[in-house]
């Protein structure tokens, strides 16, 4: 197997996935409720480990592997809507609880939802299976050339955007009770660009200066601190996965793997419940998740940390595997449609790519603060069901050709761009390697203004960037003997 191959799908993947789903629709036939009882544990169990299997097999193959949108789509997919729904027998009392308190599922449901994951994973990855049959993908060869200066200017660039933007801008919003939502998109988008400079500041320093690890590190500390005070979960693990990733793809190994998996693991796994009591208690104060002073949110982990109350404790015992069970948002989005109630967040698709400013009227898309008030009445939450139940929640059955197969040939592109960048060393194109991984990440998204409008601004900015690159490639070679930086 040539390393491009990673992106195609394996055989063994496409008919794992097509004879887990005829499994599922010959059971329904075959058991009773004890039998389909355990199919909705083993099913979504298969399901898990099909995809998360395939999402190994092509990083041991290719480092280059970890950042492809397939990479993560796998990864994502078969977490959410495959070992999460598993693990519920693990799940203590009070777990279960607040989980049947948002919408209790019945077996007929759960089985559904498996049926519909496995159905709409089978015809997404046969999707691209085919594409390469049609459209073979032949990688382009590295160029040879040193990058490293290429490197450098562009984690300069790209922390001092990102970190100007994040802590001059983005942090007095969500700190002076002001609701950060107000702030432009394009700005909190250009924030990214951050984690963007963090990553390649960390490759640099691994290979050409391991002295200067310490810059990266701190950075990293800042970062997390910063999505700790904001209670943001996704603020402190998007900066920790990017410069352990750096470290990866710079010291190569499954042990190195391995570890870095590992550091991410307890840090979501602790991170859970400190930011669920946080988010409660914020809103018990301000009447908002959004709301609160340095202060304020300092005290409340403050007491998380050090308080004994029967408050906190209730918080602590919260189990944070909890966060990968997604079979409760998507089964009320299922029999939501059944019952005679479709969806409506596919339709975004025609608007969610105006600027605001041609339309300053634009509403602020937040299908999954709409969903739960239909679902619960309690906006404050942004669960969403998830990219097949949403397809199932807007056309039913017909909703998973609708978007996965769209869905699937975007990524086809996306994650041979990307392959292509990383092969090639275009460290000026990073953005679009990040944005592709983060659509990837998000599989537990709405397919409108995540995916669909992630992936259009991918393709955008990959076309800006290519016009831009050579101009910075002859800049870096005019001052090559004027600028010395280490590993040219």
């Amino acid at each position: 197997m040539v390393q491009g191959d990673v992106i195609r799908p394996a055989t063994w993947e496409v008919i794992g996935l097509g004879l887990l789903t005829l499994g599922y629709l010959l059971s329904r036939e075959m058991f009773d409720e004890g039998g389909m009882a355990v199919v909705n544990v083993v099913g979504p169990g298969l399901f898990g480990l099909i995809l998360c299997g395939g999402a190994l097999r092509i990083a041991l193959i290719d480092r280059k592997a970890l950042w492809l949108p397939y990479f993560w789509f796998r990864l994502s997919c078969g977490i959410y809507f495959g070992l999460g729904t598993s693990v519920r027998a693990v799940f203590n009392d009070l777990t279960n609880h607040i989980i049947d308190s948002y919408y209790w599922i019945q077996p007929s449901e759960l089985f559904k939802v498996n049926v519909i994951c496995s159905a709409g994973g089978f015809l997404f990855y046969l999707t691209s299976f085919l594409i390469h049959s049609v459209w073979p993908f032949a990688p382009k060869p590295p160029t040879g050339e040193n990058r490293s200066r290429l490197l450098f200017l562009c984690a300069a660039t790209y922390c001092t955007i990102g970190y100007t933007l994040k802590f001059a801008v983005v942090v007095p919003y969500t700190f002076v009770n002001t609701d950060p939502t107000a702030l432009p998109g394009i700005v909190l988008n250009l924030t990214h660009a951050a984690s963007v400079g963090l990553f390649l500041l960390t490759v640099w320093c691994a290979r050409y200066a391991r002295r200067l690890l310490f810059v990266p590190t701190l950075l990293l500390c800042a970062d997390m601190l910063l999505g700790s005070l904001q209670l943001a979960k996704v603020n402190v693990l998007l900066p920790l996965i990017l410069y352990l990733l750096g470290l990866v793809m710079t010291w190569w190994s499954p042990r190195t793997l391995i570890a870095a998996a590992a550091v991410v693991w307890v840090t979501f796994l602790t991170l859970v419940p400190a930011v669920q009591y946080g988010r409660a208690e914020l809103e018990r104060r301000t009447g908002s998740i959004n709301i609160g002073t340095v202060s304020d949110r300092l005290e409340i982990l403050g007491n998380y940390m050090n308080d004994t109350s029967a408050y906190v404790e209730r918080s602590r015992e919260y189990n944070s595997l909890s966060r990968m069970y997604y079979a409760h948002v998507m089964a009320a989005s299922v029999t939501s449609y059944d019952n005679g109630n479709p969806g409506y967040s596919l339709y975004n698709v025609l608007t969610v790519l105006i600027p605001r400013s041609l339309w300053p009227e634009k509403p602020v898309y937040n299908v999954g603060a709409t969903f739960n008030l239909m679902v619960i009445g309690d906006d404050n939450s942004s669960t969403w069901m998830g990219l097949f139940a949403e397809a199932y929640w807007n056309f039913g059955w017909w909703g998973l050709p609708i978007m996965l197969i769209p869905l699937a040939l975007g990524y086809e592109v996306a994650s041979r761009l990307v392959y292509d960048i990383l092969q090639r060393e275009r460290w000026l194109h990073f953005p679009v390697v990040m944005l592709s991984a983060w659509c990837g990440m998000r599989s537990d998204s709405d397919f409108a203004t995540t995916q669909f409008a992630m992936l259009t601004v991918v393709f955008v900015l990959m076309a800006i960037l290519d016009k831009v690159e050579p101009a910075v490639l002859g800049f870096i070679g005019a001052t090559a003997r004027r600028a010395p930086v280490a590993g040219a």
